[in-house]
């Protein structure tokens, strides 16, 4: 069994050309043409961004208490939920990317936006996902020295 649908379900886009493929005419069929698709795609990159700035203020919260936590002489689970929260900031930092055209005026085609647009998507859902799992073993790590903090004598 091949371990794409496992990489699929964890990263949020389809990992494989053809499962990618097959996506966008999907897509296209669905909202019948690209015109529509294209649209989507610009709807769909406004809510990551919107995720992704959601995501990047819940890590400041919680790398503040990271911070905090890995003071203390026992800190080196808040110290690594710091460096992944850092990370996922980082990452979500490239959703935020300019999404200014990669395609060359003269090859402008209704295809070419669709095309450009769902790699863009695709791309960022992506690092943002990412992002998110980064995020949650960070809070994890965080829970767990706050659980050893709690247990242990100070």
């Amino acid at each position: 069994m091949s371990s794409t649908p496992i990489l699929t379900a964890i990263l949020g886009v389809p990992v494989r050309a053809q499962d990618r493929l097959a996506y966008r005419q999907a897509l296209m069929a669905y909202l019948d043409g690209p015109k529509a698709a294209s649209a989507y795609c610009v709807t769909a990159l406004d809510r990551i961004m919107g995720k992704a700035s959601g995501l990047m203020s819940a890590d400041g919260i919680f790398a503040a208490l990271a911070l905090y936590l890995s003071e203390r002489a026992d800190g080196g689970w808040a110290s690594a939920a710091l460096i992944l929260l850092l990370l996922a900031v980082g990452l979500c930092c490239t959703t935020l990317w300019a999404t200014s055209s990669g395609i060359a005026a003269e090859r402008v085609t209704e295809q070419a936006i669709l095309e450009h647009g769902l790699r863009l998507v695709m791309g960022r859902t992506m690092r943002f996902t990412i992002a998110l799992w980064l995020s949650g073993f960070g809070y994890l790590f965080i829970l767990i020295q706050v659980v050893l903090g709690l247990v242990s004598p100070s």
